[in-house]
């Protein structure tokens, strides 16, 4: 064979190739004759065959969908979550190598499509929770997916002094993340993870913070006062302005930022050599 005929045939498969997959993701590009590129069996036609894969393809999908979002399953049910799901594939339709990435905008798109409270048979606005609910799951994905401090060779929880410094600041752990919601979303998924059934939750204004340490995701619940001292060091910010900004006294400041050295949420600790004690 010449090469001008092999680069013709190598050419044709991947034209092949593309046409299979448009039409397997549903694209609309894989428009085209399945009875010419495709051979029927004894038993089904080219399209019956060529569906085969569509639904096996679709499934897949939903079947990671449903892995990443226990807590949502719990709360809608599976016929509705299936539902909710396959609308947010048509959507969405996976861009990405790698399925992780495949529940990216799920939260963004039930915020999209929700309906209005006012159209709710219970007048509740449980649409927010849901909402905030799959928020909350997708970032336990990217904190289970995502950079650590494992493998950082030696690393240990930095160190903290006994007694509290104003000019404390921290390099947060890569696998921090904070979530504000106005449903106690993270004690619903932890009883969802610990096998409980519980029940929709009431309206509850709360703050999570999530990390990762030994590749193990943890949910801290946090005050409000609190995840505003979190933001403000994750954003540089010392201890002591951060504190004093979310009215939360040094001394608790402290208690809680020696537990969270401890959990893995920072990576390192820097006391600025003028810091004075206080207290």
């Amino acid at each position: 064979m010449s090469a001008s005929n092999q680069l013709e045939l190598d050419s044709e498969l991947k034209s092949v190739q593309r046409w299979f997959r448009a039409m397997v993701m549903g694209h609309e590009q894989g428009e085209g004759d399945v009875e010419q590129i495709i051979a029927p069996s004894a038993r089904q036609s080219a399209a019956e065959r060529l569906a085969v894969y569509q639904r096996g393809y679709t499934l897949r999908l939903l079947e990671c969908l449903r892995a990443g979002h226990p807590g949502l399953r719990h709360a809608l049910g599976q016929p509705l979550f299936d539902q909710f799901a396959l609308d947010y594939l048509g959507a969405y339709p996976p861009r990405s190598y790698t399925l992780g990435a495949l529940g990216q905008h799920f939260a963004q798109h039930l915020a999209a499509t929700r309906p209005d409270d006012e159209d709710l048979d219970d007048g509740e606005p449980w649409t927010d929770f849901i909402v905030d609910l799959a928020r909350l799951e997708r970032l336990v994905t990217e904190v289970f997916d995502g950079p650590g401090l494992e493998r950082r060779d030696g690393w240990e929880p930095p160190a903290v002094p006994e007694r509290p410094t104003r000019n404390t600041r921290v390099e947060v752990a890569p696998s921090l993340r904070i979530l504000r919601s106005s449903y106690p979303v993270g004690r619903y998924l932890l009883a969802v993870y610990r096998g409980e059934a519980p029940p929709l939750p009431l309206p509850e204004p709360t703050f999570v913070a999530l990390g990762r340490r030994d590749y193990v995701v943890r949910l801290y619940d946090v005050t409000g006062n609190e995840c505003q001292v979190l933001e403000a060091l994750s954003r540089g910010e010392p201890l002591g302005a951060a504190a004093q900004n979310a009215e939360l006294p040094i001394d608790l400041a402290w208690e809680r930022f020696k537990g969270w050295a401890q959990a893995g949420l920072f990576a390192a600790v820097t006391i600025a050599p003028d810091s004075r004690e206080v207290g």
